[in-house]
């Protein structure tokens, strides 16, 4: 599964910025190394989130509290994904805006279509942010921008990647405890 959606975020208000040249704002796809289903999410601010959907049969379906996984910023998100799903794609939770509820239809319905297929509406979505005090936001004015790394489209997926392979990990029982020093 790979799928891609541009130009859903209104970038209008974002400074200047390495961010101009990625018109990608969601991309899902399956890890070909694990077979977990991943995916980057722009928030309207403009920085970038990712997730790792797992499967009820998975380990860490119904406790993610004692895992510590390492990824950027640490674990930040973990949730079913109907509500997440559904809410993150309007950027809107509380659906207003129906002008962009209408624009989004394809990506609302593309999702429905994969849950026939894939259960994913089913998946408990583990996930981390780049808005973490390091990281250098789109929505931040010029002066700020001294102060922070901006994470592009490559460094979230890899992130996502990296996630995945601890979930597969944890799935297989070859997970390592993570060296807190």
């Amino acid at each position: 599964m790979n799928q891609e959606f541009y130009n859903l975020i209104d970038r209008s208000r974002w400074s200047e910025g390495p961010w101009d040249q990625e018109l990608l704002d969601r991309k899902f796809w399956t890890d070909p190394e694990t077979n977990y289903l991943c995916l980057i999410w722009r928030h309207q601010m403009g920085h970038w989130c990712g997730y790792v959907a797992v499967l009820p049969e998975h380990p860490a379906y119904h406790d993610q509290r004692d895992t510590d996984f390492e990824v950027h910023g640490g674990v930040t998100f973990n949730a079913t994904s109907p509500k997440f799903i559904l809410d993150s794609l309007l950027d809107d939770p509380l659906g207003k805006e129906l002008s962009k509820q209408e624009e989004l239809g394809p990506f609302r319905d593309w999702l429905l279509e994969q849950d026939i297929a894939s259960g994913i509406l089913d998946a408990v979505w583990i996930g981390f942010d780049c808005a973490h005090v390091d990281d250098l936001n789109p929505s931040y004015p010029l002066d700020f921008h001294q102060f922070g790394e901006y994470r592009n489209v490559e460094y979230v997926m890899a992130e996502c990647q990296n996630l995945a392979k601890q979930l597969y990990q944890i799935e297989k029982g070859t997970a390592h405890e993570v060296d807190p020093s």
